[in-house]
């Protein structure tokens, strides 16, 4: 009897496990919310039956912001009337926008453009960065930053050799020589900069790319109304669930690209700069080693696989450059001074 009760049991879980999961996507394609209230938001209560009357917008004499979660709320889709359902938007929400949705997808372009992100450092501090692309090169295994850390084996002259190495645990498997590496990443940075196709992507931003950004929010807002209309359609059984589905496959894709599209090009001094000096590999040598950090940091991606074979003779095909504002993929890179095309894989 024991053995029959449990079987008992563990189905009677099975079905309020089903229930519950079965109402909570049946709540979020409705857009009502779920879990916790979001911050900005309150629920108004019957204050004689007790019975939920709406939520909405929580009064600005609320106990305020606080700096470490602006940009935390700022990014999140509900301050915008936008239900998320495992990590995506999903629709529209049943609760009142604090930001209208045109607004925070400007504000969200913005936090997302990598010239906006500075970090000051006195020369007196001891954490002071003294190498060039220590936390920025990145292992191709893990994805997580390298650091410099000597080779064990010291040279004839009693010296070690400085080495880029993945020191996360349970990786540990890329290691690379600091110097030609180094020298490879920036050959690959001003070849790409006197280019006049990279000139294109990130020294212009004028009244054309504005342009461009209104063209594309409002093809981005007729393709939210279709998906819109599809959903009236839908609750008014004039078309089926399927047909409702294929619209959002092929809709929802057209929209996230445009939202790729609308990504605003890098309108940094410190490029600009850069890009217009007559001897760009000059230039470069007079920046100090924070500028030239963050300038790499901003415009490229730097991975770093396992070498081929053993020994001390550098293989460039190890490392992989993207440019994070990327050319077309017919576009070819080619090192400073050199005609060797580099290892590109586009973003």
């Amino acid at each position: 009897m024991m053995g029959l009760e449990l079987l008992t049991a563990e189905k009677d879980a099975a079905i309020i496990r089903d229930r519950q999961l079965r109402t909570v996507r049946l709540n979020a394609k409705k857009g009502r919310p779920h879990d916790r209230l979001p911050y900005g938001y309150r629920r108004v209560y019957d204050e004689f039956t007790g019975v939920l009357i709406r939520q909405e917008v929580h009064p600005e004499h609320s106990r305020g912001w606080m700096n470490m979660t602006l940009r935390q709320v700022l990014r999140n889709p509900t301050i915008a009337g936008l239900r998320v359902y495992r990590g995506e938007v999903i629709g529209e929400a049943d609760w009142p926008a604090i930001l209208p949705r045109e607004k925070w997808e400007r504000v969200n372009r913005a936090l997302e453009d990598r010239s906006r992100r500075h970090q000051h450092f006195d020369s007196g501090n001891p954490s002071h960065p003294k190498w060039l692309l220590s936390h920025i090169v990145k292992c191709a295994f893990c994805l997580r930053p390298m650091v410099r850390i000597p080779s064990g084996d010291p040279r004839a002259d009693g010296s070690r050799r400085n080495n880029y190495t993945c020191a996360h645990p349970g990786c540990r498997k890329v290691s690379v020589s600091i110097d030609p590496t180094d020298a490879y990443v920036v050959g690959a940075l001003l070849g790409w900069l006197t280019k006049p196709e990279s000139l294109a992507v990130i020294g212009e931003p004028g009244n054309d790319w504005m342009a461009t950004v209104r063209q594309v929010e409002e093809q981005m807002a007729a393709l939210r109304k279709r998906l819109d209309e599809a959903a009236e359609e839908y609750s008014a059984a004039n078309i089926t669930l399927a047909m409702l589905a294929s619209i959002e496959q092929r809709v929802n894709p057209q929209i996230e690209e445009l939202a790729r599209a609308a990504t605003p090009p890098v309108s940094d001094e410190g490029v600009l700069a850069l890009i217009q000096a007559e001897d760009v590999e000059e230039a470069w040598e007079r920046l100090d080693l924070i500028e030239q950090r963050r300038l790499i940091k901003m415009l490229l991606e730097v991975r770093v696989g396992k070498a081929t074979q053993m020994g001390g003779k550098f293989d460039s095909t190890r490392i992989k450059v993207s440019p994070r504002y990327a050319p077309q993929p017919s576009y070819q890179w080619q090192t400073h001074d050199a005609n060797e095309t580099l290892q590109v894989d586009n973003p």
